[in-house]
């Protein structure tokens, strides 16, 4: 072509050997790509690229894997803290009952006081017969020792009778017969 910036071909040339040459003034080989000249880097070589996507992606994959466990957590956690809330609602709930007297009347509560005291009273008239039954029970048994014991005395004091009636015949039996 001609001359077309006001340069001649010469000059072209030599802006062509700066660039090859460097900054040092030291001569490098001449790129065949014309990114070279560009100042666009060349990119990594196919494999290079592939093996760092495939890191990229086992690191994602593991980052993924922890958000996926904490999640689970997070959910069994909060799982376990909605029931124990409804059990502590529930018994809340319970003991406002209690406290407010469950919704009952102060005539239905006065009847159960009184039914109450009955079968209180019932009891303590049970108890009362039943100290009664065993206290009759320990007097006939004391009462039954000790005409057992009056017997075995009666019995031993006519035994001791005699014994004594015996031992008095005796020497008046001995001093009967005539000396041998």
């Amino acid at each position: 072509m001609g001359r077309s910036n006001g340069r001649s071909k010469d000059d072209t040339t030599s802006e062509q050997k700066r660039d090859v040459q460097g900054d040092r003034g030291e001569p490098e080989e001449p790129s065949t790509r014309d990114s070279a000249r560009s100042g666009v880097r060349a990119a990594p070589p196919m494999g290079e690229r592939v093996k760092a996507a495939l890191e990229a992606s086992a690191r994602t994959e593991a980052t993924l894997a922890d958000l996926v466990r904490a999640a689970k957590f997070m959910n069994a956690t909060i799982g376990t803290v909605r029931a124990a809330n409804t059990a502590l609602a529930r018994e809340l709930e319970s003991v406002g009952a209690i406290l407010s007297g469950a919704g009952e009347e102060p005539s239905e509560l006065a009847g159960r006081i009184e039914r109450l005291e009955r079968v209180l009273d019932a009891a303590d008239q049970d108890a009362a017969r039943e100290r009664e039954r065993l206290m009759s029970e320990r007097d006939k048994f004391i009462a039954m020792l000790l005409a057992d014991h009056e017997r075995e005395v009666e019995s031993l004091r006519q035994r001791l009778a005699d014994l004594e009636a015996e031992t008095k015949r005796e020497p008046a039996t001995s001093s009967s017969d005539p000396p041998n």
